[in-house]
């Protein structure tokens, strides 16, 4: 039985996208809704999973403990480097802190973040012309079933660097630290938050080193 087979009427695991949300000034109007809806959505489908991103949901609980628990207990992670977004790189470092399956993408051009010649990154077209989309879909898609199935952590600089991974705690031990964790990981994703308030946009699309260390 193969894997297409195996999940046929079981439920989508969840593929949670990091990406920028929101306009750029850089960039044509609901640019990044279009490459989420055009180029991944379509993608993680195809892998079997069902794409989520932060602003998915509605809900009026705390949008930050959201994020955080769709980071470190989706299943597969689709982080998108363009643009260089703080709080996506903030993200992605929780994600990795994890040692968790993440697959890397960027819109073509953009300078690599990672001067690591292991950590693979998949680069889509940022034009959305018809015959690109379908070949960077297929790409991800590809990227998507290779991260699942290799068990060496091929993007995970956790494994790159031989260093540990944060401890995930368990349904019945370290519950309170686990609640301390979160709530001192939501605190400094608000600090990010508040603190792109008052940074030029522009300033950040330039910046390699994001004031994340600053908070």
């Amino acid at each position: 039985m193969n894997k297409k087979e195996n999940n046929a009427g079981k439920e989508k695991k969840t593929c949670f996208v990091i990406m920028p949300i929101g306009e750029l000034s850089s960039y044509p109007p609901d640019h990044f809704r279009h490459v989420y809806e055009d180029i991944f959505v379509p993608a993680i489908l195809k892998a079997g999973y069902q794409p989520k991103r932060a602003d998915d949901t509605k809900a009026s609980h705390m949008i930050q403990v959201g994020i955080l628990n769709d980071i470190v207990k989706s299943p597969m992670v689709i982080c998108d480097l363009s643009s260089r977004n703080p709080n996506v790189l903030f993200e992605l470092g929780i994600r990795q802190a994890f040692d968790l399956p993440v697959v890397l993408v960027q819109e073509k051009d953009t300078p690599r973040i990672f001067d690591i010649s292991t950590i693979n990154t998949i680069d889509y077209r940022k034009e959305l012309i018809y015959h690109e989309v379908i070949k960077d879909r297929a790409n991800i898609t590809k990227a998507i079933m290779e991260t699942e199935d290799n068990q060496k952590g091929i993007n995970s600089i956790i494994k790159l660097l031989e260093i540990s991974s944060a401890q995930k705690a368990n349904d019945n031990n370290n519950n309170d630290d686990a609640n301390v964790l979160l709530f001192t990981l939501t605190n400094q994703l608000q600090k990010v938050i508040n603190r792109l308030d008052d940074i030029d946009e522009g300033t950040l699309k330039n910046d390699t080193n994001p004031t994340l260390l600053n908070l």
